[in-house]
């Protein structure tokens, strides 16, 4: 008797590529997913984050990546599942990012760089608002956060200005809800970005503490855009202001998932 033959393999297309989006398309159907997304109007603000990254010279006119560039997330998502991909953990996310005062959505490009202020460092002490003209730099990696996008930030709950800069950064740090991160000189460029997108100044009247870089709680410094550059703010040139009271210096919460 012939012996049957077995069935060949069939492997299932897309890989752990594939396996991952479905998770994200899953998570986003969730009745309480699918309303912050929406409440957050996070499709929309994702759009606007493409348009600006080709307006400054991030992407070229069609969202393609320059030469050497990692591409950025092309769909919507995609860039969500850099958050997470899990359902209830993006629903906490989302939760937290709705009691921020006006949430922006930006994906932010990371160069091969090794410096804290990353693709956007120019010669101290300030640093541009838009890419570099050299070609040394790269996009390697794509991060997606929600900031707080208001013009002019509040101060936020607890936070004491009699108090210094340092100890203050270091009260938010302890304040801080798992996927929260201090501010970075990335991010606040990508914010500055896409406010002037809309014809409106950030920090005219206050300045934003760097809560993130270098370490946390230490070396923070206060920026605020100037000319279409960064305007560094301290007690001492070229210091940090750790020491120094101001009620102009504000904080403004980054979420970010488990970037």
């Amino acid at each position: 008797m012939a012996k049957s033959k077995k069935a060949p393999e069939v492997k299932e297309k897309g890989g752990e590529g594939a396996k991952e989006r479905s998770q994200v398309q899953m998570a986003l159907e969730q009745p309480e997913v699918a309303e912050l997304v929406s409440q957050l109007k996070l499709r929309e603000q994702y759009n606007k984050a493409v348009d600006v990254l080709k307006n400054t010279g991030f992407l070229a006119e069609d969202g393609s990546a320059l030469p050497g560039d990692i591409p950025m997330p092309a769909t919507f998502e995609e860039a969500i599942s850099l958050l997470s991909s899990d359902p209830k953990e993006l629903e906490r996310l989302l939760a937290i990012a709705k009691d921020y005062y006006r949430p922006t959505f930006l994906l932010v490009p990371q160069a091969n760089v090794d410096s804290d202020k990353s693709i956007w460092e120019s010669p101290y002490p300030n640093w541009k608002f838009s890419r570099n003209d050299t070609n040394e730099e790269k996009i390697i990696k794509w991060k997606v956060v929600v900031t707080e996008g208001e013009q002019e930030m509040p101060f936020l709950e607890g936070d004491d200005v009699t108090k210094t800069t340092g100890e203050r950064a270091n009260f938010r740090r302890h304040k801080r809800k798992k996927g929260e991160k201090g501010m970075t000189y990335d991010v606040f460029s990508m914010l500055h970005l896409r406010l002037k997108e809309n014809g409106e100044l950030l920090d005219e009247d206050t300045r934003t503490l760097m809560d993130g870089n270098p370490k946390e709680g230490k070396n923070v410094h206060a920026l605020n855009p100037a000319f279409d550059r960064f305007t560094y703010y301290s007690h001492t040139h070229g210091g940090s202001t750790d020491d120094y009271i101001s009620a102009e210096n504000r904080f403004r919460r980054v979420l970010s998932g488990n970037q």
